[in-house]
């Protein structure tokens, strides 16, 4: 279990202090939880601390101790989802004998529709220029970590010489398949997901190809 994005296994408490110390990151989680499940709801926008709170059983003065506004709520709920995705992509990336792109890529999409509400904190944290340096630092090394692997894998299996570039490349078309054709007029979303799935198999094809080929 790594222990950068899963967080530490649980011990025992040896002392009052790692008593209340755990007993402080089993609160934020029960937060973290009560604002995925809202965020889901609602947009950033329209979602209240209280009604985080509401959701959480607690005062909304209570979350100001563990969050310092919404918006590192939000980046929590969201690293905490991207987590996930993480952990499923570790299973494909570990358990692979040759170059796997595809699979990465459709874990990736399969994610995003699930857990639709990734995507659109995603697309807000793309956009939204009143990130503190922490908070957008908190952002960069959960992403960080996610194209660390997808290049570990592609250093695996080929010896291109641009393997990070190719792995920022691979991570941000994916992430433009989902925000281009999620939505669009006329079209259900199972026309959607046919046009999201075959694009995803094209760009896999692409940088697949690129990396046997050079």
């Amino acid at each position: 279990m790594d222990a950068r994005f899963r967080g530490k296994m649980m011990e025992e408490p040896t002392d009052f202090s790692s008593l209340k110390e755990m007993e402080r990151e089993n609160r934020k989680t029960l937060i973290i939880n009560a604002a995925e499940r809202v965020f889901a709801r609602k947009p950033f926008d329209q979602v209240t601390m209280r009604d985080i709170a509401e959701e959480a059983g607690i005062t909304p003065t209570a979350i100001y101790r563990y969050f310092s506004d919404k918006q590192d709520l939000y980046a929590e709920a969201y690293i905490k989802s991207n987590n996930r995705l993480l952990e499923k992509l570790l299973t494909v990336v570990e358990n692979s004998e040759d170059l796997n792109l595809e699979t990465i890529a459709m874990t990736t999409i399969d994610h995003f529709v699930n857990e639709e509400q990734n995507l659109k904190m995603r697309a807000h944290f793309m956009i939204d220029d009143s990130l503190s340096d922490e908070l957008l630092q908190k952002l960069t090394e959960n992403t960080k970590f996610f194209v660390d692997k997808i290049e570990a894998h592609i250093k695996k299996f080929s010896n291109h010489p641009d393997t990070r570039v190719i792995a920022l490349t691979f991570f941000a078309a994916l992430n433009g398949v989902m925000l281009t054709f999620r939505k669009r007029p006329g079209k259900t979303k199972e026309d959607s997901m046919k046009v999201i799935r075959k694009e995803t198999q094209i760009i896999s094809d692409i940088f697949g190809n690129k990396l046997k080929t050079e």
